[in-house]
């Protein structure tokens, strides 16, 4: 049987030498959601059970999407940093906007064992308020919020700045002690105007700020991680926090990443016009004795034959990250019945590099689990070979 699971993340737990993988899943009858595999192997996998308790200190209304854990050695705790859509009491006081129709944020969970139950830190989100300052926020003065096209007496009233929407969390804990979260700025309201196209995009992007580690290491498992203060910004008593741009599509546009540009005319005005960059895993490798970043991300929906993985290298986890001219790395193949791939994490053994994924085996199947190997090749990766995942009793 197929490993039913998307958004896929791996744990390598020591104190058990087993992997966990923790993936976006349906909410269960007990009201828990994210599923729980454990594997010996990266290939057999076991279902144990779901992870997230939604009983306690719930803020999410839904969309509970991408889990990842991270084990603590010195408090002995495991953290879950996922995304979810908020309640609708909630947008007005993170939004600025009680009609904000993408609101989702960060939440943190803990638990004693990687098998759950994760039980939400707090009863609201991560604390941390992303302001946009550069955009001009046209949503509100659309005549058709599916269109996208405004007038130039519409634009000239249009005010400057919005709030953004948070999915895809990934903390990257460097090896120098500092941690960084990078996170997918959601597409909602960050209409970009295309000036090859004509018209504004609704776009997606990677971002990032960097973590104070010290609320990680709360041997009660009850501090919620904080972001540091150089990236909170008060402004006449009101929050408009800052951020790191990671990737973005007009920063280094790749063709590849166009798989919805032209969804308003082909479904007949019920999608948008969007771009994608989302699902993102950062790592480094030390080649020659020189230290590199990569960033793998995903483009697209996974309903398109463009959805795929693309990398990007930098020397810095700030960037800039540059994109590989070979990307997607990790894409459709009709040949092998393998389709929708993307949104995984990037696993180091021994020297080896894996990459396990999401994928469909036909157009009409759930997303189920794929292990791939990667290849460093042209101080880059490749995917070197995979494998469909199996679920054993």
């Amino acid at each position: 049987m197929d490993v039913r699971c998307a958004d896929p993340y791996i744990l390598f737990d020591k104190e058990s030498n087993t992997f966990y993988c923790y993936g976006t899943s349906n909410i269960s009858k007990n009201k828990k959601t994210f599923y729980i595999y454990k594997s010996k192997d990266l290939i057999n996998w076991e279902f144990i059970d779901y992870a997230l308790d939604l009983s306690i200190n719930n803020w999410g209304k839904d969309w509970y999407w991408a889990p990842e854990v991270y084990y603590n050695e010195k408090t002995k705790r495991y953290f879950m940093f996922y995304s979810a859509r908020m309640k609708d009491e909630y947008l007005k006081k993170y939004f600025a906007d009680s009609n904000y129709e993408e609101g989702c944020k960060i939440g943190v969970a803990t638990s004693l064992s990687p098998c759950g139950p994760f039980i939400n830190v707090s009863n609201l989100p991560l604390d941390y308020y992303p302001f946009d300052e550069s955009i001009v926020d046209i949503v509100p003065k659309l005549k058709n919020k599916m269109d996208g096209h405004i007038d130039k007496l519409s634009y000239k009233s249009c005010k400057k700045g919005y709030y953004l929407s948070m999915i895809d969390p990934n903390v990257f804990f460097d090896d120098d002690g500092r941690i960084y979260l990078y996170f997918s700025r959601c597409c909602y309201r960050n209409r970009t105007f295309d000036s090859k196209l004509n018209k504004f995009i609704e776009e997606s992007n990677i971002l990032m700020v960097e973590l104070d580690d010290e609320r990680f290491n709360d041997l009660n498992g009850k501090m919620m991680p904080k972001i540091k203060e150089n990236y909170l910004k008060l402004e006449n008593n009101v929050r408009k926090d800052r951020f790191n741009l990671i990737i973005s599509y007009h920063k280094d546009p790749q063709d590849w990443e166009n798989g919805h540009i032209n969804d308003f005319t082909i479904y007949k005005g019920k999608k948008k016009d969007r771009r994608r960059s989302e699902g993102s895993t950062t790592f480094y490798k030390y080649t020659n004795y020189k230290k590199e970043y990569f960033i793998t991300y995903s483009c697209n929906n996974f309903e398109n034959e463009l959805y795929g993985v693309g990398i990007a290298k930098s020397n810095s986890p700030f960037g800039l990250f540059k994109k590989d001219i070979n990307n997607p790395i990790i894409h459709e193949n009709i040949n092998e019945n393998l389709y929708s791939t993307g949104h995984g994490s990037i696993l180091e053994l021994n020297g080896k590099y894996y990459y396990l994924f999401h994928g469909r085996c036909s157009l009409n199947s759930e997303r189920i689990l794929y292990c791939g190997e990667l290849e460093f090749v042209d101080d880059s990766f490749r995917l070197k070979k995979y494998t469909k995942c199996n679920l054993i009793d």
